[in-house]
Parts: C-alpha cells; sequence; structure tokens
C-alpha cells in the first residue's frame, strides 16, 4: 500500500471503505495486467456506468452502500443503443454539405419479408425477426460525409455485437443497397462498431428514468460515502447528473461538481495543466480521423 498526491485513472474492481485513527481513508483494490493492487486515497470519485453498478455493487463496496442509495441506483434504468460505422474513400452518395453537417436518413419497414443474402446468423430477435431489420436511421458523421452511421436498439445491439465484423459489414452494406437503391453504392472500406452492451465493464449505454424510480431516489443518488459525514467517496457519471440524466454534458458538470466538492474541502485550485487539458478535449474528435486507421 502507498500513499499519493496524483490522481488515478482506472477501473476498480474492488472499493473498501475503512477509517483509521487518525486520517480517513479509501482502500481501493484493482486489478491491472492480472495483477491486483491496492492504494490508499483520500477521496474516490466512482464513474463506472449505472449498468455495472446494479450487477456489482453489493461485491464493490465493503461496507455495502446505503441500503437508500443501493435502492436508487437498482431503480434507475439502463438502456443501450447500437451504432455501426460504415466507411467509403468518398461520400457514397457523392454530396458533401458545405456546412460540414450530418444528413439524416430515416428507414420506414414495412411489412414485407425481406432477406439479406449475407445474413448468415441463427440469431432472432424476441419476435422472430433478425437483428438488422428494425435499424431505425442512418447517418452521415460530423466532418466525416464518407462514413455512415447506424443506430440500433438494444435488442439489436445486443445481437449482433456477438458477430464478426465481416458479418456485420456484409449485412450493413447489403441494407444500405436496398435503401438507397436509386444510388451505386460500392462496397465500404471499413467497418467498426460499438459494444458497449457485450462490454462486462459497461453492460449498456445510458440511463433513463424507469417506472420503478422514485422521487427519493433522485434524492439518494447525490448521496456520497460515508453518509452523515464529510465525504471520502463520491459518485459521478450521467446516471448521477442532477438534471441532464443520460447524457454527456451531464455526466461531464456531475464530474466537475464531484472534483469541486473535493477541491473546496481540502481548499485547493486545480493544477492549471489538467484544465488545460480538459477544455481542449473534443469528444470523438474526428471519429479517429474518419475511421483512416481501421
Amino acid at each position: 500500500m502507498y500513499r499519493s498526491d496524483k490522481v488515478f485513472f482506472f477501473v476498480a474492481l474492488f472499493v473498501l471503505f475503512q477509517s483509521e485513527d487518525l486520517y480517513p481513508k479509501v482502500c481501493v483494490t484493482y486489478n491491472t495486467y492480472n495483477q491486483e493492487k491496492t492504494i490508499l486515497a483520500d477521496y474516490v470519485i466512482v464513474t463506472v456506468s449505472i449498468g455495472y453498478l446494479q450487477a456489482k455493487h453489493r461485491e464493490l463496496f465493503t461496507p455495502p452502500l446505503p441500503r437508500p442509495l443501493a435502492t436508487a441506483i437498482e431503480h434507475i434504468g439502463f438502456g443501450g443503443v447500437g451504432k455501426i460505422f460504415l466507411q467509403w474513400d468518398k461520400p457514397f452518395v457523392g454530396y458533401t454539405r458545405k456546412d460540414d453537417g450530418i444528413q439524416i436518413y430515416e428507414l420506414l419497414w414495412t411489412d414485407d419479408n425481406i432477406r439479406l443474402r449475407s445474413d448468415r446468423s441463427q440469431k432472432k430477435k424476441q419476435n422472430g425477426e433478425p437483428w438488422w431489420f428494425g435499424i431505425h436511421s442512418l447517418e452521415t458523421v460530423y466532418k466525416c460525409p464518407n462514413v455512415l452511421e447506424l443506430w440500433l436498439g438494444k435488442e439489436e445491439a445486443e445481437l449482433s455485437e456477438g458477430l464478426e465484423d465481416s458479418e456485420v459489414m456484409d449485412i450493413s452494406y447489403e441494407l444500405v443497397q436496398l435503401f438507397f437503391r436509386d444510388f451505386v453504392v460500392p462496397p465500404p472500406t471499413a467497418v467498426n462498431r460499438t459494444t458497449w452492451i457485450s462490454n462486462p465493464y459497461i453492460r449498456g449505454t445510458y440511463s433513463f428514468l424507469s417506472t420503478q424510480i422514485k422521487k427519493e431516489d433522485l434524492k439518494h443518488l447525490q448521496m456520497h460515502l460515508p453518509p452523515n459525514e464529510e465525504p471520502r467517496v463520491l459518485f459521478a457519471g450521467e446516471g448521477f447528473a442532477r438534471e441532464f440524466i443520460s447524457t454527456f454534458h451531464g455526466a461531464h458538470l456531475s464530474g466537475l461538481e464531484q472534483a469541486d466538492t473535493i477541491l473546496t474541502r481540502e481548499k485547493k485550485v486545480p493544477d492549471q495543466s489538467l484544465i488545460d487539458f480538459i477544455s481542449t478535449q473534443t469528444v470523438g474528435d474526428g471519429l479517429h480521423n474518419c475511421l483512416s486507421s481501421s
């Protein structure tokens, strides 16, 4: 064990709260490169997803989370969407907006029995339809008109995440040809896709207010550990955002709020280099240069 004034970013497998005689500390046990390590921290900001907390909070915290906080985490919904990105050498429709904006195409599905030659999967949705049936929209990516983004619901995404990239690309390409039959659509050159739902440390994509949520649950989501004492373990992320649940800016603001709580308590100001680093980050900047590294 060691103590440090540094800030660490990692996925903790176990977070153990303990109080020492002189200095209350948080004992954090985590795994990196198959090696278990432990540190003592003055504060911990937990930013793992609501989906992961729902599945693992009983294992993560000793002592267990206060019942009101645990109940609030269990009551809030955690949904899922999936995205498939297809890349071409140039915009396949031969059109680029001068303002770098996106083009959105909403898909209208009929009851026709559509079959795709490239669909080799035996996995079906609960209603018996293939995973790709019901993809609801296609979009070009901001500043990347040669990349097309396909949106999937949770069930479709969960099924597709278990397939090979080549099969997903073939099926997606055939769908694009089907819906853009008035265009000559060349084969895509690359595919990239999300795997948030099957990721054991994420288990979905974003939170929502489920039918189980109660007014007091929203209040309890703002709790810290230990309760009714000076905060040592704090929670941040889109699921803990006060007013902007399920959004990126809500997650960002909740992290700033909890960091400010610590800084205020310690009567410190953040290092300017850290402020500069955070302020210059752009979400999805260039989509990894439009998937050029794929």
